[in-house]
């Protein structure tokens, strides 16, 4: 049998977590512990990063399943001002091995990610590179 063809869907959105950067921290946490092993049931892999602004986030996995964990996200009142950057077919995953990377916490905000309209490619590169360096792995 034939795998699904992968998808991958690439956005920003706004914080709405409010409080310290332990709570911040706190909310990461708790998002990773419910999105690791749904991810991982429903082959999907990718990363997060935040600050204490905003979010950006790569899922890559079937289809039907990137569209219903990205609804979820979009209903989440932790996120705000959801802005899609890419949602397309992908030749093969950035993320393998990753149910969800953590990509860590940015300080104050990067440039990126408080552009107006970010661009999918470098978000998409920024998310694998900081991924990998937060694994310990090779940044290539």
């Amino acid at each position: 049998m034939t795998p699904p063809p992968l998808h991958r869907v690439i956005y920003v959105s706004r914080s709405r977590i409010g409080g310290t950067e332990a709570r911040l921290r706190a909310e990461i946490d708790a998002i990773l512990a419910v999105a690791r092993p749904r991810n991982a049931a429903e082959n999907i892999t990718g990363a997060l990063l935040f600050t204490r602004t905003g979010f950006a986030q790569a899922l890559e996995g079937p289809l039907a399943a990137v569209q219903a964990t990205f609804e979820r996200i979009q209903r989440d009142p932790r996120h705000g001002d959801v802005l899609v950057l890419a949602s397309e077919p992908a030749g093969q995953r950035l993320f393998a091995g990753w149910a969800m990377a953590d990509a860590g916490l940015v300080a104050g905000t990067h440039p990126l990610l408080s552009a107006a309209s970010p661009a999918a490619a470098p978000v998409l590169t920024l998310l694998r590179d900081l991924a990998r360096e937060a694994e310990h792995l090779p940044v290539v």
